[in-house]
């Protein structure tokens, strides 16, 4: 399938709006393939469940039936939610040979994107009309799955007991695969505490602004509290993610260089 990620600036005027669906028009005309496109298109309209319809939430369904597209959105769960306000600007359009194996559509309303975006999910089926069961969010992804357990052999993170028993090898690969921190190869304690206290400072900010009768000055200190608790949390992830490559390097790049020492024996 074609997959296609678009983004359409909410300060754009209407002209450069038709600008950007005519060459995402002209990117599907392309590919002969059934398309899936997905995005922020900051348009509002009642067919994907806002309460009116603006300018550009017209200008985005005339393009999608020009195209032969599917809307995929489903409900009136917002999929951003700001201080400002909440919206349904994120839309999933397809192919309707494509949209006939899609099923299950929903905003994840209690993952955690760290965005004024939600998270967006559903299921492909092998084929038309065989709805695919929905997964749990916690059921095992068999391509973390063969990450966690490629990851955990080359830095060696098993004890010496636990590399001969096969049990416990499966057992961390399961927790791995399913944990909703993941623990993936850089997590670490100290990104798990910046976590929870990201998400702290975000429910704090949440809820104050769901108060019927609440301070207006405490506003800004709660909001910028929560994006400075981001970005550090961000900041952190980024440094661990380099820190972690650098030494999965390490322990991919040493064995081979062991092995040209050995075999090219100094004259």
């Amino acid at each position: 399938m074609l997959l296609v990620a678009a983004h359409l600036p909410p300060r754009r005027d209407i002209s450069a709006v038709k600008a950007g669906l005519d060459r995402l028009s002209a990117i599907l005309q392309q590919s002969s393939l059934p398309a899936l496109i997905g995005g922020d298109l900051n348009a509002k309209s009642t067919a994907w469940g806002e309460k009116a319809t603006d300018s550009r939430g017209e200008l985005v369904l005339e393009w999608a039936s020009a195209a032969g597209l599917v809307l995929l959105n489903r409900g009136t769960v917002p999929t951003c939610v700001r201080p400002q306000g909440e919206s349904i600007v994120d839309l999933t359009f397809a192919s309707p040979s494509l949209a006939a194996k899609i099923s299950g559509w929903q905003v994840l309303v209690g993952a955690d994107s760290f965005s004024d975006h939600r998270y967006i999910r559903f299921d492909i089926s092998a084929s038309p009309n065989i709805p695919a069961p929905l997964r749990a969010l916690r059921t095992p992804d068999r391509d973390m799955c063969r990450e966690a357990a490629e990851v955990k052999a080359w830095l060696s993170h098993l004890s010496e007991t636990d590399q001969g028993d096969e049990k416990a090898q499966v057992t961390h690969v399961c927790h791995t695969s399913t944990s909703p921190e993941g623990q993936v190869y850089w997590w670490s304690e100290e990104i798990a505490e910046l976590r929870r206290a990201c998400l702290a400072a975000r429910r704090a900010s949440s809820r104050h602004l769901r108060r019927r009768r609440r301070d207006p000055e405490l506003d800004g200190p709660l909001r910028e509290a929560y994006r400075t608790a981001k970005k550090t949390l961000q900041v952190a992830i980024s440094k661990a993610k380099v820190k972690a490559r650098e030494e999965l390097t390490t322990t991919v790049v040493q064995p081979e260089e062991q092995l040209r020492t050995t075999s090219d024996p100094s004259p």
